[in-house]
């Protein structure tokens, strides 16, 4: 790492890391929560809103997912990836709108907004993932934050188009 990058780091890794402890709170709690509730009720919400949205052939689909997250002992983990896309969704969308909603007020920003979408959407993950790290430190709120930059791009591009 360039040590002209180093100062940079060190200025930011304070509240980087009050952000980390902020968020550590709220998602531990619905972790939590989510793992509290018994497999088969949360299933079955699962397999409710899969009937809803699309149908019996999604149902099928999430009734053959869920039989083998719970047969190969994963839910633990599962829940724990819910809790994070849970955490992760709303600020994802609402800065994403607010994004494309500037971009489509303001049509001069639009090639710039569609730059740096196209440099978010075409860098990979862990090249933002270990700034990120150093910025927030070890633990769930690096991943939150790498979650939220790597699905915003997709809501400014809907934005944008409608």
């Amino acid at each position: 790492m360039p040590a002209a990058a180093l100062p940079v780091f060190e200025a930011f890794q304070g509240p980087g890391r009050a952000v980390a402890v902020g968020l550590d709170g709220p998602l531990r709690g619905l972790r939590l929560g989510l793992q509290w509730l018994p497999w088969p009720s949360l299933a079955l919400v699962i397999l409710l809103l899969a009937l809803r949205a699309s149908g019996l052939r999604l149902m099928a689909l999430a009734v053959l997912a869920i039989a083998g997250i719970v047969a190969g002992g994963y839910w633990p983990q599962a829940m724990n990836t819910l809790a994070i896309v849970l955490m992760s969704l709303p600020p994802a969308v609402l800065l994403g709108f607010a994004i494309g909603a500037a971009a489509h007020r303001w049509p001069r920003s639009k090639p710039l907004v569609i730059a740096v979408l196209d440099v978010m959407q075409t860098l990979p993950a862990f090249a933002y993932l270990i700034p990120l790290l150093i910025l927030f430190g070890f633990g769930p709120a690096p991943g939150l934050i790498a979650g939220i930059i790597f699905a915003v791009p997709p809501m400014v591009r809907n934005t944008i188009l409608g």
